[in-house]
């Protein structure tokens, strides 16, 4: 394991560490000599604290078809940028972005190239990094910008396994009313704590394991993020639809009693939970 260089490289010594971890110098020293072995609860929340992924904890590099069963996050935030400011459908709508996601943007909208070299796309894509995979239909799109964050402050964003842990929770609140998050431990526990306490339970679904659908008109809904809209999404991914038949995108689907689509053309804005829908997709 690399947790003595990360650990290093951020300055914190066995005793920071440790007192974050809420265990003893000496398992911080037994884990960085790999004397004990670590649980999958203890890598993640030890990735909270060194702000790294289990990947670079564990110096894997796992194939695809194995993220399906993965129980870290598949996905890593690049190097943060700035802001990425989107007028859309009458509203202002602000992401936190990394470097790749600008370079991403630049090659869509043609900047710094000749037009003959524009992705030709139906759907403007972008990655951010509060884990969302966004699909903006361009006739709804009023204004887009991407900002600096040496000009403006970024938007806040949590660590990628944070989102991996809330993909997990239940969110039907108990008698009490409060969402049992008692699966999770650590610094994990806290920080997602902290989250559900903050938000509403429709909040939360749409950060880890909802997508999100903005209308023309300013409406939005949210439906569960499951395999058989994974798909649906991917195919629109791969192949943006522009009439007919197939400019509808399939939601909800319960095999033999009900299915739901909407109207593509009526969309403004698709957010997508990355972690979750990148694990459903991979093949």
């Amino acid at each position: 394991m690399k947790i003595k260089a990360v650990r290093e490289l951020l300055g914190m010594t066995q005793k920071d560490v440790a007192e974050k971890m809420n265990t003893t110098q000496q398992t911080i020293a037994r884990w960085e000599t790999g004397k004990t072995k670590m649980n999958v609860d203890q890598i993640k929340n030890l990735c909270l604290v060194l702000h790294c992924t289990a990947d670079i904890l564990l110096e894997t590099d796992p194939d695809p078809a194995e993220w399906r069963g993965n129980p870290f996050a598949v996905s890593d935030n690049g190097t943060p940028y700035g802001t990425l400011r989107l007028q859309v459908a009458g509203e202002e709508r602000n992401y936190p972005i990394d470097d790749d996601a600008v370079k991403s943007l630049k090659c869509q909208f043609g900047i710094g190239r000749t037009s003959k070299h524009r992705k030709n796309t139906t759907w403007i894509q972008s990655q951010t990094m509060d884990n969302k995979l966004l699909m903006i239909n361009p006739a709804y799109l009023e204004k887009v910008s991407w900002i600096s964050d040496n000009v403006n402050e970024m938007p806040g964003y949590e660590h990628p396994e944070v989102y991996r842990a809330l993909e997990t929770v239940d969110l039907e609140p108990g008698e009490d009313g409060v969402i049992d998050i008692a699966d999770l431990s650590g610094e994990m526990k806290r920080v997602c704590e902290e989250i559900v306490k903050a938000r509403t339970e429709e909040e939360v679904g749409r950060m880890a394991s909802h997508i999100t659908i903005v209308y023309g008109d300013g409406s939005s809904e949210s439906a569960v993020m499951d395999e058989a809209v994974g798909y649906a999404i991917s195919a629109l991914e791969m192949d943006p639809p522009e009439s007919g038949r197939d400019s509808f995108l399939l939601t909800y689907q319960e095999a033999g009693y009900e299915t739901e689509l909407v109207n593509l053309r009526r969309v403004a804005l698709i957010e997508i939970p990355s972690s979750l829908y990148f694990r459903l997709t991979a093949s």
